[in-house]
């Protein structure tokens, strides 16, 4: 449930979505959770220009129980956004050489998976698909980074790998 709140009720863990017209020149994504207070800081500063943030108040920890509150996300959700978060950051940053990003792109991915298959909830399984379709997409419009990750895969028995391994080189095929 999405709830209007002042900037300076913002926390660590809380699942933001920003307004479309905070996204020219902010440099975040639309949706995200908040990981630091340098985040937090940020959006702050972002919000002093715009008024009111548009966020879903969701977070680890258990909060008191009113009509308007929602009741707080698992830790494995939690850990799925920010798990999406970090593979969003690694896809797109300019910083980091593709063959890094191909490997921090997998490495979340993993991550990812391990956490799918660890906490296999209908909110866990549906947030994965999300982060899954963006990967997707990032895959689709970087083709350095595509390329990079045909080769970071890792040859090992575990489901989660193998169920990226098959990922890319699906996604590969059907690009070509």
């Amino acid at each position: 449930m999405d709830k209007q709140i002042l900037a300076n009720e913002l926390k660590i863990g809380m699942f933001v979505k920003l307004p479309d017209l905070w996204l020219k020149g902010i440099g975040l994504p639309k949706e995200f959770v908040l990981t630091s207070q340098e985040l937090i800081t940020k959006v702050q500063t972002y919000a002093s220009k715009y008024g009111k943030v548009y966020l879903t108040v969701q977070t680890s920890t258990p909060a008191p129980s009113t009509p308007d509150t929602p009741p707080p996300i698992s830790k494995a959700l939690l850990k799925t956004h920010l798990l999406t978060q970090k593979i969003q950051d690694a896809a797109t940053s300019s910083l980091l050489p593709p063959k890094l990003r191909a490997k921090a792109v997998y490495d979340h991915s993993l991550d990812l998976m391990h956490n799918l298959f660890n906490s296999p909830t209908g909110e866990v399984i549906g947030a994965t698909k999300e982060a899954v379709s963006k990967i997707v997409d990032l895959i689709l419009l970087d083709e350095e980074t595509a390329i990079q990750l045909l080769h970071v895969t890792n040859y090992d028995f575990y489901t989660y790998t193998h169920s990226v391994n098959v990922g890319i080189l699906s996604i590969s095929l059907a690009k070509n």
